[in-house]
């Protein structure tokens, strides 16, 4: 057998094995990240037992994770003065449960997106290079780590309506380079 024919080989099952690994059938496994938002505990209301005398309160409706919903004053953190909200270039994916942004190298693609609240956005690294996904506004939502993007596609769900700006710390600051724009609701 010839060096070329064993070359033509090994490219051959390296194909095969390369098309079979990206089935379009297999279930796409991901990590989760969800927001958590901070709920100041004294403007709960109190249910009517006896353990807790002198409560006063109604129900409170939990978000799309079981949560209370946060006081809309204090959250979402308002995000810099200097990030703008692109209005013009947002994709309307709103009505959609799950939505995918592929991250390839300096992009995300989509860039700008509008979801409903408890959409699953899921985030998938398809670039040569590692990436992360960063709030603009600090405690915004958690930080998806390098790392667990390189094992898997993350999920974020974003259950309060509002502005998130994001940005990949290795490729990008706040406001230049791999930016984006998450707008959660109708606002």
């Amino acid at each position: 057998m010839s060096p070329g024919s064993v070359l033509q080989i090994f490219a051959s099952a390296a194909l095969a094995l390369s098309l079979l690994g990206c089935a379009p059938d297999d279930p796409l496994v991901t990590g989760t990240v969800t927001q958590k938002v901070p709920v100041d505990v004294t403007t709960l209301p109190a249910d009517d037992t006896p353990d807790d005398p002198g409560n006063v309160g109604t129900e409170v409706e939990p978000d799309c994770l079981g949560d209370p919903l946060p006081d809309p004053a204090v959250f979402p953190p308002t995000p810099f003065d200097d990030i703008a909200r692109p209005d013009d270039k947002i994709v309307d994916l709103r009505g959609q449960a799950r939505v995918e942004i592929e991250i390839r190298d300096n992009v995300f693609d989509p860039r700008w997106i509008r979801v409903d609240p408890c959409t699953e956005i899921v985030f998938v690294n398809r670039g040569a290079n590692p990436h992360n996904v960063v709030p603009a506004a600090e405690g915004a939502f958690p930080v998806i780590d390098q790392s667990d993007l390189l094992d898997a596609p993350q999920a974020l769900v974003l259950s309060v309506p509002g502005n998130y700006p994001y940005y990949c710390s290795i490729h990008g600051t706040t406001t230049r380079g791999q930016t984006g724009y998450i707008v959660v609701g109708d606002d």
